[in-house]
């Protein structure tokens, strides 16, 4: 048995995802809710703010249902 080769030797872990490190300035928040609220769709400002207070990224938000 101390022949045989592992097969586990060639699977690789997936690397992660990168670590967020950006956060809002001052008046950001407020500028951008203001130009979600006035776009016209009625899910846009509030989907920003679950973005904001759950830290989601957009793939985790679009995936809400």
């Amino acid at each position: 048995m101390e022949g045989l080769m592992n097969p586990l030797n060639n699977v690789r872990k997936p690397s992660g995802s990168q670590p967020r490190d950006r956060r809002l300035r001052v008046g950001e928040f407020e500028k951008l809710h203001e130009l979600f609220s006035t776009s016209g769709n009625p899910y846009a400002a509030p989907a920003f703010e679950l973005a904001i207070e759950a830290s989601l990224r957009h793939g985790a938000l679009f995936s809400v249902r």
